[in-house]
């Protein structure tokens, strides 16, 4: 190499090494690349934790109307159920036409170790219970003695996520078992659903 580019070589190294240590403005750079991945996580976090904070209030609006019911020592009727899935859409915060219920009452037979459906009505898009869904239940329902009855609350409803970030939308079900409080049976009076 020529000796009239030996100090061009040295100051072009020179130069180099002086901008690989220069700090200015790396903060500028930093945030423009941890900027959109902070915002990104952000939206994710806010559609996770609105996910399961629906979920949260719909299972807590499955308890309220199954301790309603629980506490009731007259008989149901279809006025009641169509007041009931009233008071879930509002407990729920979502009033939609998407929103289920179906209360069913239950008892065991222990003689023929059977579950048995009393009756069962619906609200929205569900269909009632037969005493042949749940005869072998098992696994499902709780432990009841002789001639017992439970009260199984269930409701389903559409989750749509607030912001469009490839979560599509879900069904949100709920299950609540409760025993009647203040009487043996809870009883429907009524034609129809």
């Amino acid at each position: 190499m020529p000796a009239r580019h030996l100090p061009t070589l040295r100051l072009a190294r020179a130069r180099l090494r002086e901008f690989l240590r220069d700090s200015r403005a790396s903060i500028t750079v930093e945030s423009a690349i941890l900027l959109p991945i902070l915002s990104i996580c952000f939206v994710l976090m806010y559609v996770i934790f609105d996910a399961f904070r629906q979920q949260a209030v719909s299972q807590k609006a499955s308890y309220t109307i199954s301790d309603m019911l629980s506490r009731e020592t007259d008989y149901i009727n279809p006025t009641y159920m169509d007041h009931a899935r009233e008071m879930l859409e509002w407990l729920s915060s979502q009033h939609r036409q998407d929103i289920a219920l179906r209360v069913t009452v239950i008892s065991y037979d222990a003689d023929q170790d059977r579950y048995a459906v009393e009756w069962s009505k619906t609200r929205g898009d569900s269909q009632p219970w037969h005493s042949s869904d749940v005869r072998d239940w098992h696994d499902q329902l709780p432990v009841m003695v002789d001639n017992e009855q439970v009260i199984l609350v269930e409701t389903w409803s559409q989750y749509e996520p607030p912001l469009n970030v490839g979560f599509l939308p879900r069904e949100i079900r709920t299950r609540v078992f409760t025993r009647p409080r203040f009487t043996g049976q809870l009883k429907w009076r009524g034609n129809g659903v």
